[in-house]
């Protein structure tokens, strides 16, 4: 186990799985975290040690990304949820991967289990209920339907200013209804949007 106390911030990119690594730290006071899988390695659905990380350092993070990583659904959501996250302002979760041109290659989607957990409001407070700070969202690729994704950013925006980058896992009518939603949604509230896909920009009115 190592652990340090000055270390705020750490970047890993590497073709090997981090899982012995993240299991073996503890560093109460990262910040940011990084993780980036060289040329799309271990990118089959796995436990990376990430949850277990943020459980035993008992951080507070303001940034997690995670590139061409790609940590159980249910290890992803534990992550969200815990206090460690509590205070996150920015996270991306990206494949660089498009399943348009490459559909047989194995990955795991963005779906409606982290989808909800970002949509989830508190009980106890407006807004919600994790990762309530959060200014800025990427994800991709998402497999979820307009219904669940349009709802997740609603709850999302908040009085300060939301950018929100993604990507569907296909161009089809959910994708097309979730651009045309935010787009209405945006003149009416602080929320900057770019679908990844279809490369639609928009600004705040």
């Amino acid at each position: 186990m190592l652990k340090s106390s000055s270390l705020e911030s750490l970047s890993i990119k590497t073709m090997i799985h981090p899982g012995n690594l993240l299991s073996n730290l503890t560093l109460p006071n990262l910040v940011n975290l990084s993780l980036n899988a060289l040329h799309g390695t271990f990118s089959r659905e796995t436990k990376i040690g990430l949850f277990k990380l943020l459980k035993t350092s008992k951080c507070s993070l303001i940034t997690l990304s995670l590139i061409d990583v790609y940590p159980r659904e249910s290890e992803l959501v534990n992550c969200l949820r815990h206090n460690a996250c509590a205070t996150l302002q920015n996270l991306i979760i990206r494949s660089t991967i498009s399943p348009l041109t490459k559909p047989t290659f194995r990955r795991r989607c963005i779906t409606d289990g982290t989808i909800n957990t970002l949509a989830a409001t508190s009980s106890k407070h407006a807004g919600p209920a994790f990762c309530p700070k959060l200014k800025y969202l990427e994800l991709s690729h998402c497999d979820t339907t307009e219904e669940v994704f349009v709802n997740m950013v609603k709850t999302r925006v908040g009085p300060g200013s939301f950018h929100l980058d993604y990507a569907f896992r296909s161009q089809g009518p959910d994708s097309e209804a979730v651009a045309r939603k935010l787009a209405v949604f945006s003149t009416t509230h602080p929320l900057t949007f770019r679908s990844m896909l279809m490369q639609v920009i928009t600004t705040d009115m």
